[in-house]
């Protein structure tokens, strides 16, 4: 299995096999929190992949070409200490786990703790706070370290002895290796004029309409935008100190490696996307004005790339939420086998949980869903698989789209019912390369037109979560969450269009995410069969709806009897006079029965009923109304009403 990094398609710029990739990290929960959470679910095992199997079943020796990663129980809250394995809540040594490690001359290593991710006791918390959930013991996760001479029988046979083990919740083997990113005077602007140039995906369909945004004065400013990946040219022209770097040691330079220097102009190139200034020469960043960061997932050794994607995912992630809510983060990796299967890099168990803690949090979380044309509905990879059984994980998988009104979906994208929204996969113009131009053979002066993969679609879906976000700030609304952010980007982008089957979702739309981030429409509507009687309350979008407040006011000259068919939580009877003598009905008569509907999402919908006895020659009145409460905006009405005259025969009329 191959890690990738998704971007270019170019037979001339693909991706050749990296030579190390550290297996994801973990985060720490030891925080106890006042409420009661509901239980985690323990990420179930995933079976090998059948070909990594025969790959490494007759090697002689690994020779550090696989890696070995296991997550222990939470119960048991493993920890390195003083290099030996213990449990903090036996208070003693997991000694038979060290003796199985030791069979074999392997050592197990802490990969996060405190001193590794700083703020990850706040991300935490904050994810239990918010979802109510109780999170992973991520600091129980652990990478084995085994010497080169190991065999691959002698590796798949420690794989065993700790997959069976009770205190372990899983094992993941997997190649070391990511692929490297294909790609492909005065200098010119490139942010307007003919092709190529920037002006398309920057203006309307077919792009994103971001100057409409920028022309409003939204440049992403008060929100922290972080792309995680490997290295970025900090001496480019365009891109020099607007960045900070975390963390602060490793190169982000050429340095003469062909597969460090591709991820340098890879790293270039999506960052110019969002955050080149706007200076006047090459390119304008979409989202100029955040806080741009860029958290380094792999540092030059001299002769290698030492990756350390689990420590930059863990500190994007902590230090966006110290920031405050809403902050985007953008992951740009891949995993599969290159000509067989690509995927997110969440079909990882490891950066499965990571992500889940990091929407949970409350964080903007996206991700390409890589180049690989793989069916993510019907792929019978066992990753794949086993990452379908799982609950979302609450990331935006960003799937790649043409450079045209149709937004197709590019042949080579990755696609199925998990991806959310596309961005432009092909004809991007960008920082790095140099194939557009390279000033005075300067290689910090060198521009692309043929940016593209799922890797350029990301940081222009990131562009457009972080102009809506600063349009929803600005107006003092709740920042979005990433499931909100989705469903938001979602509902006001534009359809995918059908040329070519397979879905990636609809493409962003910034000019209608600024202008509709407050509006959140509500009805409301009432109907009567026979003795029943329905109100039914929708939103339709495009915003989740903070508050909806309803009120149904049952009343006429006589009281009736109202039997409750289906009353959703959050009602509740509010008598005005008493029941009249002789007569009875649900509360009191006429009666007012009233409705509190939090983070309604678009589309959801709440249906109150009520059967009604009464005389045959009797009628009554059945008001009713639905307001939003909060900072958002009904742009029909700020106050939907219905009424109908319920007669007890079983007709109506209004």
């Amino acid at each position: 299995m191959n890690l990738r990094h998704p971007t270019l398609r170019n037979a001339s710029q693909r991706f050749a096999t990296l030579r190390h990739y550290c297996l994801l990290s973990t985060l720490l929960i030891t925080i106890g929190l006042a409420h009661a959470s509901s239980p985690r679910q323990p990420i179930p095992q995933v079976p090998i992949p059948s070909q990594l199997v025969n790959d490494i079943t007759p090697l002689s020796a690994v020779n550090g070409e696989y890696e070995l990663l296991v997550k222990f129980d939470d119960s048991v809250e493993a920890r390195v200490q003083q290099g030996a394995l213990v449990s903090l809540t036996s208070k003693a040594p997991m000694a038979e786990l060290q003796s199985i490690a030791a069979n074999y001359g392997a050592s197990f290593e802490q990969l996060l703790n405190g001193g590794a991710c700083p703020n990850i006791n706040a991300l935490l918390g904050q994810a239990e706070t918010r979802s109510g959930r109780a999170q992973p013991d991520l600091e129980g996760l652990h990478q084995v370290e085994f010497p080169p001479t190991l065999s691959g029988q002698q590796l798949l046979d420690l794989y065993d002895d700790l997959v069976f083990h009770s205190d372990v919740e899983f094992v993941e083997l997997r190649e070391a290796s990511p692929g490297p990113p294909p790609s492909g005077g005065t200098t010119p602007d490139f942010s307007s004029g003919p092709p190529p140039s920037q002006t398309l995906y920057r203006g309307p369909n077919p792009g994103g309409d971001f100057d409409f945004a920028n022309n409003l004065g939204l440049i992403g400013t008060g929100v922290r935008l972080s792309e995680v990946s490997i290295a970025y040219n900090f001496q480019h022209e365009d891109i020099g100190g607007n960045l900070i770097s975390h963390p602060a040691t490793g190169l982000d330079r050429y340095v003469g490696n062909s597969l460090w220097d591709g991820w340098v102009d890879h790293g270039t190139a999506t960052l110019s996307q969002n955050l080149a200034p706007g200076n006047g020469f090459g390119v304008t960043g979409m989202t100029r004005g955040a806080d741009g960061q860029f958290y380094r997932a792999g540092v030059w050794t001299g002769t290698d790339i030492d990756f350390q994607i689990e420590e930059a995912f863990c500190n994007a992630l902590g230090d966006s939420i110290v920031a405050g809510d809403g902050q985007v983060v953008y992951l740009e990796f891949q995993v599969g086998t290159p000509g067989s299967w690509l995927a997110p890099l969440e079909v990882l168990s490891s950066i499965y949980m990571i992500t889940v803690v990091g929407t949970d949090a409350g964080v903007v979380v996206l991700a390409p869903a890589g180049n690989g044309a793989t069916n993510l509905d019907t792929s019978n990879e066992s990753l794949i698989q086993s990452w379908r059984a799982r609950p979302d994980s609450g990331a935006i998988i960003v799937g790649a789209g043409s450079a045209d009104t149709n937004h197709d979906r590019l042949s080579f994208s990755t696609f199925g019912s998990r991806v959310n929204l596309q961005g432009w996969g092909e004809s991007v113009v960008a920082a790095g390369y140099g194939e557009l131009a390279q000033v005075g053979g300067d290689i910090n002066r060198a521009y692309t037109g043929i940016f593209n993969g799922t890797s350029s679609a990301t940081p222009m879906v990131a562009g457009a979560a972080v102009l809506a976000q600063e349009s929803a700030l600005s107006l003092g609304i709740p920042a979005l969450d990433s499931r909100q952010m989705r469903s938001f980007l979602a509902a006001t982008g534009i359809p995918q269009g059908t040329s070519i089957t397979g879905n990636v979702g609809p493409f962003v739309d910034v000019r209608r995410a600024v202008t509709e981030v407050a509006d959140a429409d509500v009805s409301i509507a009432n109907a009567q069969s026979g003795v029943t009687i329905t109100t039914t309350v929708i939103n339709h979008g495009p915003r989740e709806a903070e508050t909806i407040d309803v009120d149904i006011v049952f009343g006429g000259v006589t009281a009736y009897t109202l039997s409750p068919v289906t009353v959703p939580a959050g009602c509740q009877w509010n008598p005005n006079p008493p029941i009249p003598p002789g007569h009875s009905c649900l509360g009191q008569c006429p009666s007012l029965l009233e409705c509190t509907f939090d983070n309604a999402a678009r589309g959801q919908q709440f249906i109150i009923q009520h059967e009604v006895q009464c005389g045959p020659n009797e009628s009554f009145q059945l008001d009713s109304d639905a307001a939003l409460l909060g900072l958002l905006n009904d742009p029909v009405s700020a106050n939907d009403g219905d009424q109908i005259t319920v007669l007890c025969s079983g007709q109506s009329s209004s």
